[in-house]
């Protein structure tokens, strides 16, 4: 658990079980082991209560936070998505001692402008952009999705009708246990509080994936369908796992036996987060395997779910307009890309792919045929060189069908662990009597 605990701290993940990280991977929750907004905010909130036991003022505080901050950067060697939550906590807290208010805008645009100038490259980087586009998304379509939900309570239910119910039963409820039971009013505020808690998180977990979804599907070609049910169960564990292991690291050099102590409740949250993982992880169809898709359809879906969001700020006649030409723009996409993928190739494409000792190649016909020679394999470890390899390139070559799969040899390195999912197209197998094999 030391290799965990170092992850949820500073993101290192070279001492955790590979098994773990795949899993993190599988249930959409691998941005626990890279540090985040969250894990800044969890840091900060321990840190600001190990400050108040000292009595310190506030603005000492606020002083020793930015120290500590800026000393959390070096530590985890200024990744960007650290580099980004950390100046984003600077700004907000400077703006703070100097009886500004902050703006997040302002310290988004500011933490970009340092990253890219200290590393123009860092914009290519999958931490930069899962970090930027995770914020931009909660930013800016948190609160639009809120209202959406606010708008289709008050079409089911008038919401003064609503609101005089509630006082009612609220007023009915603290008259009845004002004398009888204070506790079963306490309970009820308490799980009001959790389902408010749980709302936020749903709301925030689907603001931050409409804007990095795209981003996971171009770098891992994989959609998860449970991210939802995995970060609400993750999140609140999160949160305990990194204070926790904060306090015992810094009483590890004040008090040991208080060290060992917390270390030993540590354990079984860390163990319980794994098994989270490991279990939203291997749900069936909990991970989808999707093709790359090409720039423009991303710039496609950006352009389009902005407009969804700004739509009530455009004219009627100018959104009319607008949602005509998205429409007639996907609709001439999917035709050009129809008649394309029928137009025969000049060229016969042979690629040669590299699984390490062993063979593999990819061969495209003229006619759009796709053969496989060979997948490659590992006689010794436990690499899937199927999964972890040849499934990648293939599916980053857009290639979603294998019409003819050929071996040279059974030897381990050609044959062995090529393990990717293969199901059978009956009606193509029907009209030209060949097994022609597909995945996904």
């Amino acid at each position: 658990m030391h290799g965990l605990v170092a992850g949820l701290i500073i993101g290192e993940k070279q001492g955790i079980d590979e098994t773990i990280v795949q899993d993190f991977r599988n249930s959409n929750l691998s941005h626990m082991l890279a540090i985040s907004g969250a894990h800044v905010s969890y840091l900060v909130l321990g840190i600001t209560f190990l400050l108040e036991k000292s009595k310190t003022s506030k603005r000492k505080r606020q002083i020793l936070l930015i120290c500590f901050l800026v000393f959390f950067m070096a530590l985890v060697g200024f990744t960007p998505s650290a580099t980004r939550a950390c100046i984003m906590a600077i700004l907000q807290l400077l703006a703070s001692l100097c009886f500004r208010k902050s703006d997040v805008y302002t310290n988004l645009a500011i933490a970009s402008l340092l990253i890219v100038i200290a590393n123009p490259y860092s914009i290519l980087d999958i931490g930069f952009q899962l970090s930027f586009g995770g914020t931009i998304g909660i930013i800016v379509f948190y609160q639009p999705i809120l209202q959406w939900m606010e708008k289709q309570k008050a079409i089911h239910q008038s919401k003064t009708t609503k609101q005089q119910n509630i006082v009612k039963q609220q007023g009915e409820v603290n008259k009845k246990y004002a004398v009888n039971n204070k506790l079963a009013v306490r309970i009820k505020e308490l799980l009001m509080k959790m389902l408010e808690d749980i709302k936020q998180t749903i709301l925030v977990t689907i603001a931050a994936n409409l804007v990095i979804f795209p981003i996971m599907i171009y770098h891992f070609n994989n959609l998860s369908t449970i991210f939802l049910v995995s970060n609400l169960l993750a999140s609140p564990i999160l949160a305990i796992s990194i204070i926790l292991s904060l306090l015992v690291i810094c009483f590890s050099f004040l008090c040991l036996p208080l060290a060992k102590l917390l270390a030993y409740f540590l354990t079984p949250i860390l163990q319980l987060l794994t098994k989270i993982a490991g279990f939203t992880g291997n749900v069936p169809f909990a991970n989808l395997l999707v093709p790359t898709p090409s720039i423009e359809i991303i710039i496609f879906y950006y352009f389009l779910l902005l407009f969804f969001v700004k739509k009530q700020s455009i004219k009627a006649t100018l959104r009319k307009k607008v949602s005509h030409t998205f429409i007639i723009f996907t609709i001439i996409i999917i035709l050009i890309k129809a008649v394309f993928s029928m137009i025969p190739s000049p060229t016969l494409k042979i690629f040669l792919i590299d699984v390490g000792q062993g063979d593999s190649i990819l061969i495209q016909t003229p006619h759009h045929q796709n053969i496989l020679i060979d997948g490659g394999g590992s006689e010794f470890g436990s690499f899937d060189v199927g999964k972890q390899v040849l499934l990648p390139y293939l599916l980053d070559k857009k290639i979603t069908t294998i019409d003819y799969m050929m071996f040279s040899h059974f030897d381990s390195d050609h044959c062995q662990r090529t393990t990717f999912s293969l199901a059978t197209n009956q009606s193509q197998a029907n009209s030209h009597h060949e097994a022609r094999k597909k995945f996904l």
